[in-house]
């Protein structure tokens, strides 16, 4: 989101930010690829399941 505000410029609206996520073809964050193009706004297939317990404790 915030690579998708920046590519958006400073004064930041709806359709600039969807301009700034739809420029984002295979963009790396430090191993972790997001693809986003003005027909495919899945971003990425990977999915994590994470647990926290009672006690605010995460657990995989």
């Amino acid at each position: 989101m915030a690579e998708g505000l920046r590519r958006a410029g400073g004064n930041a609206n709806p359709e600039s930010l969807i301009g700034g996520l739809e420029s984002m073809r295979d963009y790396n964050l430090g191993g972790f690829f997001v693809d986003f193009s003005p027909t495919d706004h899945t971003g990425s297939k990977y999915v994590d399941l994470t647990i926290l317990t009672a006690d605010g404790h995460v657990r995989r």
